[in-house]
């Protein structure tokens, strides 16, 4: 209850900010703009990816590939809360016995998660995130936890910021 307070200012608290290279980056919850913001990236994105193969997929496989992408739009996997954009915000990078990376998270969709939470380019999210990991992962753990209480995070992934290995 005190974070919906908060939210509605009823504590008058803001919630943490980040300054980098001489800016302030105001952290925010996400409100339904904020979130379709990074819905609508998912989409165009994978729209864009798809496109850019076109010429290889031929006129048929391109329309049947466009079609099953439309299909997963309607049926709600790109929703800020279905399977897409869960898999996308709780993955973290997979480590092996060595502590060697050998799976990456999406780091474009993480930059545009930060611009939506900070209120910035991608660009500048991904400064954020390269730069000022130990500032900005536990605001954007915070951000999601209260967005999305109830996600379990995958496997690797820590709520409070810290990766895993």
């Amino acid at each position: 209850m005190a974070d919906t307070a908060m939210m509605f200012g009823e504590f008058g608290g803001t919630l943490p900010a980040v300054t980098h290279r001489g800016r302030v980056f105001q952290s925010h919850l996400l409100t339904q703009t904020r979130k379709a913001r990074f819905v609508n990236y998912l989409k165009q994105r994978d729209l864009s990816q798809l496109a850019i193969i076109r010429d290889t997929l031929g006129v048929d496989e391109y329309e049947t590939q466009k079609k099953i992408l439309f299909e997963r739009f309607d049926r709600g996997e790109y929703a800020f809360y279905g399977p897409i954009a869960q898999r996308v915000l709780t993955q973290a990078p997979k480590v092996d016995e060595s502590g060697r990376m050998v799976e990456m998270p999406d780091l474009e969709a993480h930059a545009m998660f930060a611009a939506c939470v900070f209120d910035c380019t991608p660009e500048e999210g991904l400064t954020l995130l390269a730069e000022c990991a130990s500032e900005v992962a536990p605001i954007i753990a915070r951000v999601l936890h209260e967005s999305m209480p109830n996600l379990k995070p995958l496997e690797g992934s820590d709520p409070n910021g810290k990766m895993a290995g």
